[in-house]
C-alpha cells in the first residue's frame, strides 16, 4: 500500500514539475494605461485642447460661497465662447447653486502669456473673455 503511495506522490510531483517547466505565453506589451483611461476620462491633452478660449486655458472655475462650491469649468468654458459681453456670476449663468440664499463668488484659475492666473467675481459683476485679458504685466 505504501508503495503505492510514494508512486503517486512521484507522479504528481513529475506533473507539477512538468508544468511549472512549461514556458508561459509571453504577455502582449501594450503601453500601460494613463491613470485618466483608467477612470474612463479622456486623455488630459484632450480636456487642455476643450478648455482653451482663444489663448486663454481655463483651467479651473469654482462657483460658491465657503465650503459649499461647485466647479463649474465646462460651463464657464461654453460661456466664455458664447458670450461676447460676459456673463455674471449668478446660479442662473452658471446652471448651478451650491449654496441658496448665500452671496456667491466665481474664482476662475486659468493661463494667459504663460503665467497662472486667478480671476474673481461676486454676484451680479461680470465675467468675460476681455476681462480675463485685461491684466496688467
Amino acid at each position: 500500500m505504501k508503495s503505492r503511495f510514494y508512486v503517486l506522490v512521484a507522479i504528481l510531483c513529475s506533473a507539477a514539475w512538468v508544468i511549472a517547466a512549461e514556458p508561459q505565453t509571453k504577455p502582449t506589451t501594450q503601453p500601460a494605461a494613463t491613470p485618466e483611461a483608467r477612470e474612463g476620462k479622456p486623455p488630459a491633452r484632450q480636456v487642455l485642447e476643450q478648455r482653451i478660449v482663444n489663448d486663454v486655458i481655463i483651467e479651473q472655475a469654482m462657483f460658491g460661497s465657503g465650503t459649499h462650491l461647485a466647479d463649474v469649468t465646462d460651463r464657464v468654458v461654453q460661456l466664455l465662447r458664447a458670450e461676447p459681453l460676459g456673463f455674471t456670476a449668478q446660479g442662473d449663468w452658471l446652471h448651478a447653486d451650491p449654496a441658496p440664499g448665500k452671496n456667491k463668488s466665481l474664482l476662475i484659475k486659468y493661463v494667459y502669456r504663460d503665467k497662472a492666473r486667478l480671476f474673481m467675481v461676486t454676484g451680479a459683476n461680470r465675467a468675460s473673455y476681455s476681462a480675463l485679458i485685461a491684466v496688467e504685466e
